[in-house]
Order: C-alpha cells, then structure tokens, then sequence
C-alpha cells in the first residue's frame, strides 16, 4: 500500500507539472512590433511599385524587422502614419520614417516633418526636416510647435517634455485654451498667457514645455532671442520661464523689453504673478511712455513694482535709487526749481487721483 500512495503521488506530481507546462506554452507571444506600433497594427505600400520585405524569427514567430518603401501606411488602434519609407528594428525597438512629407496622426496630435524617430524603449519621438506639431482641442482650433528639430520624450514620472531646437516658435490660437496643451485647457496658462499667444526664439533658439501625466501644462523655458507676444504681456528676452505651480512668469535678458501701445520698460529681470495682479523690473528698470501730445516721461529706481487693483487701477511703486526716494518732475518743467523730495524713503503709489499727473512727469533719481 505504501509502495502504490507513492506512486501515486508521484504520478500527481508528474501530471501538475506537465500541466503547468502547457498552460505555460499556450501563453501567447507577445509581438514586439504591436508594442512600437500598436495592437492588431497594418502596413502596406504602393500595390503597384512599393516593396515591402520582412523577417519572421522560426523560434517565436514574430517580426524581426521589416522594410518599407513606396507610399508606406500604417494605421493600428495606437497612430496612423504615412511616408515614403519605413524601417522598423525588433532587437533596438526602433524605426525610422522617411519621405517628402512624412505624416504622423496620434490621438490629438498631428505631426508632419521630412524625417522620423522613434525609440520606444526611451519612448522617444524625433521630427526633423522642417518638423511641425499641432495639436487640436475638442472645438477643432490649434495649438502649433515648429523648429528645426523637434523631441517628444515621456518621463519616469509620467511627465512629456517637449523640446523644439532651432528658430523654435509655440503658437496657439485665438480661443485654443491658450496653452501648448495635449487635452484640456489649463486655467493657470489661461490666466498668464492669454487664449492667444506666440512664442518665437532666434536661430539657435530653444523652447522647452513639460505636460504632466493629467495632461496639465507644468512648465515653459525659452531661450535666446525670445520674444512672446500675447493678450497678457509683450516682450523680448533673452530667456523666458514658466511654472505652473507658482503661476509666475520670469524674463531675464541685457535688458528685457516689455512693449505696450505708448510704453516701454526696460530692465534685466522682469518678473509677473497674475494671480496676485503684480509685476517687479529689476537690475536698473526704466520705464518709458509718453502722452497724447508726445511729450516723454522716464521712471527709474532700484525697483519698480506694478499692481493691478481688482478695481482697476495701476499703481506703480517705485523704490530706492542713486540717492534716495524718488522724485517727479514734468519734463516741461526741467528748468524749474525740482519738487522736493518725499519726507520718508517710501515707495512712491500712483493711482487714478494723479494718473494725469504721472502722465505728464517725469519720475527720476537726483
């Protein structure tokens, strides 16, 4: 009896693992090319004179790589693109695209560029040759990136980092949410940029945005010969950031020029907070404005803070200088005898009682 339990237990044993076994090999394979370019994915090529090649591995009967030239299309649950050319490697998990206007669709997303990359182990995405980003929000109107290189790459933490080199330009469009979004609008983009705004950089130019995982806007950082022109501020710059979660805009730059309608500021750091209504001109600010009539007035100090009220008044205080509290002085009037100086060091308000005042003065050190 004891001899036939073990081996009957034995047999057990012998049989779970065979069993084990053959579950094990019923898994399907999972196909490396469905992971690049999507599940249940289709390529095809010019019926006529297109050529399509592939290798299929004998062991796990899935694609190794494949090549693909004339009128290429590929469409899945995941993109759809079009070139003119198409190599895709299982062993890097890379392709390339190529052609005279390669098209690549994704969602919200459509891009058009003479050359493509994508690396999905570094999840990855490189356009070059006059690469163009736009991206559509549910009413249809556009947000636009362009540069002489563009890179997508999805963070560890979820983020995606946009990075646009050379002659870089983020534009949005009137009504588009005012941000360089993929999904929704972000309210704190809103509030600083407007729902129109374009950012442009010089040759050698960079702008960098970062989304979060929800989709949410989180940062801008633009370098070299910027200049922004939205509903909310125009400026030029040598570099430009944006953060979301301090709502808050910096400028610096030899100088930065902010621009307005009869107006121009001028300092080496300029700093916005929307929420709070402010804005400070740091490193020797100047401001420079004239009246109906032409006649020019200069504000300077340490530092010059605007504020807006919530019932809208400007105020601007101005403080410190070469020698102490700030004076006014109309500029018709240099040749008379100069305003005394405030009794206390305090920076100096200007609100609607002496708008017109201001208007015509000229606020300057002694």
């Amino acid at each position: 009896m004891g001899t036939n339990r073990l081996f009957i237990l034995g047999m057990a044993c012998i049989f779970a693992v065979l069993s084990a076994v053959s579950l094990y090999a019923q898994k399907p394979q999972v196909n490396p090319a469905e992971e690049v370019f999507g599940k249940n994915f289709k390529l095809t090529v010019d019926p006529t004179s297109g050529t399509l090649k592939s290798i299929t591995s004998e062991k796990t009967n899935t694609l190794e790589s494949i090549e693909a030239k004339k009128d290429v299309h590929v469409i899945s649950d995941k993109l759809e693109l079009f070139c003119d050319e198409l190599y895709y490697d299982a062993k890097t998990q890379k392709y390339n695209a190529s052609g005279k206007r390669v098209k690549i669709v994704e969602g919200t997303l459509t891009a058009f560029c003479g050359k493509f990359t994508y690396d999905h182990n570094l999840g990855l995405s490189e356009f070059l040759i006059n690469p163009e980003i736009i991206i559509k929000d549910e009413q249809g109107r556009k947000t636009i990136t362009k540069g002489n290189r563009i890179k997508i790459e999805r963070q560890k933490n979820g983020d995606t980092l946009v990075q646009v080199e050379g002659n870089a330009t983020l534009t949005s469009e009137k009504g588009s949410g005012g941000t360089p979004k993929i999904g929704q609008a972000v309210a704190p983009a809103q509030k600083m940029f407007g729902r129109e705004f374009k950012i442009i950089t010089g040759e050698k130019g960079e702008i960098l945005y970062v989304f979060s995982d929800k989709n949410e806007l989180k940062s801008i950082v633009a370098r070299e010969d910027v200049y922004i022109n939205s509903e909310q501020v125009d400026l030029r710059c040598g570099r430009l950031e944006y953060f979301s979660d301090k709502n808050k805009l910096l400028a610096m730059g030899k100088p930065v020029k902010i621009l307005e309608k009869t107006l121009v500021a001028e300092a080496g750091r300029f700093e916005y907070y929307p929420d709070d209504g402010k804005s400070y001109l740091m490193e020797d600010p100047v401001i420079k404005n004239s009246d109906v009539k032409g006649r020019n007035m200069e504000t300077r100090g340490d530092k010059i803070t605007i504020v807006q009220s919530k019932e809208g008044r400007t105020i601007i205080l101005v403080e410190g200088g070469a020698e102490g509290a700030p004076s006014i002085q109309s500029a018709e009037m240099s040749s008379v005898k100069k305003s005394e100086p405030a009794r206390e060091q305090t920076p100096l308000p200007v609100d609607e009682s002496n708008v017109d005042q201001i208007k015509n003065a000229e606020i300057r050190q002694d």
